[in-house]
């Protein structure tokens, strides 16, 4: 094991179990889809990944003072990012993000969710 001198490790490990906590949170429809997939299903995760870890870096300090948790989500959102240019190919994906969400699919989930307008981004 690695001598981690800015105990990496430690960082690694706390990021690991933010991103698992982030799974019961996020999910609409009775656990059936996140929103996260429905920006990949319109392409635009990626840009949207990023900017929202922009968001969450520029707040840093300034909205609860230096907290912790700002920095764990821009992180995982740059990990959203890097997973949707490729750039987590040689890693197991979970079985839910490789299936293809289209606008067939999205639209009921869309429809019956109280929260969430149906036809955000999809013609009408």
């Amino acid at each position: 094991m690695a001598n981690f001198k800015y105990k990496e490790d430690i960082f690694l490990n706390d990021l690991q179990k933010y991103v698992e906590s982030t799974y019961g949170e996020h999910y609409v429809n009775d656990g059936k889809l996140q929103v996260v997939d429905v920006w990949h299903a319109r392409g635009s995760l990626s840009t949207t990944a990023i900017d929202t870890a922009l968001k969450y870096l520029m707040r840093y300090g300034k909205k609860d003072g230096k907290n912790k948790k700002d920095l764990m989500k821009a992180v995982h959102y740059i990990m959203l990012a890097m997973y949707t240019d490729g750039l987590l190919e040689d890693r197991i994906v979970p079985l839910d993000m490789d299936k293809h969400y289209d606008e067939t699919y999205l639209r009921p989930l869309l429809e019956d969710n109280p929260h969430e307008h149906g036809t955000r981004g999809f013609s009408t």
